[in-house]
């Protein structure tokens, strides 16, 4: 019989149901303690640090099948970020003491979450020496895989396609740089053939080396003139990319 995985375990508990999340939602305040813990069944939270200014700045995002608040969670402490939903997200919410009751009586979901965790550690080491080394151009191009990886589809040519959930500023702030520098970094990588913008879509060349590959098994086929994707308008911001009617009327 196969390992059971803290997801599977999590996803069978009793009083532990999915949830359809608008965007904007906050699931846990930074430097509050969190009654609960979430699983990402669909959707992108982003994981935001205030500063002492009062300006927000994106840790992280977390992806479907992702735990969110977990860490905190175990230790009894006060989150470090506050979550919240970029487009409509599926979430299961699971109380911390039903967490926490699986952890302490099954071996096997507990080290599916250590391996979790160790993941989560050295994804967090290659932000921190991407942010360091890599020019904004490069950790663009990397969020724009990562983006592929979870909502991206494939067209009749084999390209990545793809209408991302992200506005301008938190794409903007994810990879570090203002959202004027962010339209540069899109024209330069569209001058270089390395992407194209169609009608409110994002369209990847296939992978170069040096790029982030693209897992090209988990990618639906995109049908044509068809939105495969959410939509991206969130609440109180314009949206980067705008899905638009073939006569190029914004919806």
């Amino acid at each position: 019989m196969a390992p059971v995985s803290i997801i599977e375990r999590v996803s069978a508990a009793k009083g532990v149901c999915a949830q359809l999340y608008p965007p904007g939602v906050e699931l846990f305040q930074q430097g509050e303690k969190s009654p609960d813990v979430y699983l990402i069944r669909d959707g992108v939270v982003k994981l935001v640090c205030c500063d002492a200014m009062g300006r927000q700045i994106i840790i992280a995002l977390r992806f479907r099948n992702s735990f969110v608040g977990a860490p905190a969670v175990v230790l009894d402490a006060t989150q470090p970020t506050s979550a919240t939903t970029i487009g409509r997200c599926t979430i299961l919410r699971i109380p911390a003491e039903v967490f926490l009751s699986i952890l302490e009586n099954d071996t096997e979901a507990c080290w599916s979450l250590h391996k979790m965790h160790c993941r989560m550690l050295l994804e967090a080491c290659a932000r921190m020496t991407e942010l360091a080394c890599n020019d904004s151009q490069a950790r663009l191009l990397r969020l724009l895989r990562q983006l592929a990886d979870d909502i991206g589809g494939l067209n009749d040519k084999g390209e990545i396609r793809m209408s991302p959930p992200l506005t301008r500023t938190e794409m903007a702030a994810t990879v570090a740089v203002s959202p004027e520098h962010l339209s540069r970094l899109f024209k330069k990588l569209e001058e270089a053939g390395t992407i194209r913008v169609e009608k409110g879509w994002i369209i990847l060349s296939p992978a170069r080396p040096g790029n982030v590959p693209v897992d090209r098994q988990k990618l639906p086929a995109v049908e044509a003139g068809k939105p495969a994707f959410r939509e991206t308008k969130d609440v109180g911001e314009q949206a980067l990319f705008t899905l638009r009617t073939s006569a190029g009327r914004q919806i």
